[in-house]
């Protein structure tokens, strides 16, 4: 593998033998996870993996309950301390993370503000995922999400919908190396 001097994805050889081939970035997310459930790997292979794409500490072990085995991956979350900069609801690309779950709960909720900036996908009749922050009447997504208010006199923001927010905000930014990959301020010490 190389990468590629424009830095949109690197050179690979695949399957080992043929020439190089370019694949742009989100394609070898695609490509490696391919890769991955078409071996069979050891729990310590898979653990090995784990540690290098997270950066992280991870280990074999069970749940709670002793029952479920799987790995476990530290996140580095500690001292994570969110600072309403509003970067992530600025600068991400969230539109394919509402969960139908997300969908469903507003719908629960009659929050017909929220579900007028919702595209459900639709397959056979039946919803199978959501896009999120489509402009009203569009098929254009917002620049920005359109919850986000700043905060008056304050280099802060808040979000308008938070005690209902989808679950990809929720959880972000789940990691410490995500936060550091997506430019999040939340361990910075200023």
């Amino acid at each position: 593998m190389k990468k590629d001097p424009a830095g949109e994805g690197v050179w690979i050889v695949a399957p080992p033998g043929r020439r190089m081939k370019f694949i742009n970035y989100h394609s070898l997310g695609d490509y490696l996870i391919k890769a991955l459930e078409n071996r069979s790997l050891s729990t310590e292979s898979l653990t090995a993996v784990c540690q290098r794409v997270f950066r992280t500490r991870a280990y074999p072990g069970h749940d709670d309950s002793g029952k479920q085995a799987g790995i476990w991956v530290e996140t580095g979350m500690e001292g994570f301390n969110c600072r309403q900069c509003g970067r992530c609801c600025q600068t991400l690309e969230y539109y394919d993370g509402c969960t139908i779950d997300n969908y469903r709960n507003w719908e629960c909720l009659q929050r017909t503000d929220i579900m007028e900036w919702v595209r459900p996908i639709t397959q056979d009749g039946e919803i199978v995922s959501c896009r999120i922050w489509v402009k009203p009447g569009t098929k254009h997504y917002a620049e920005i999400c359109p919850w986000l208010r700043k905060i008056p006199d304050r280099n802060r923001y808040e979000c308008r919908i938070h005690d209902v927010r989808p679950e990809i905000c929720r959880q972000y930014p789940g990691t410490r190396k995500h936060a550091e990959m997506t430019g999040c301020a939340g361990f910075s010490m200023s």
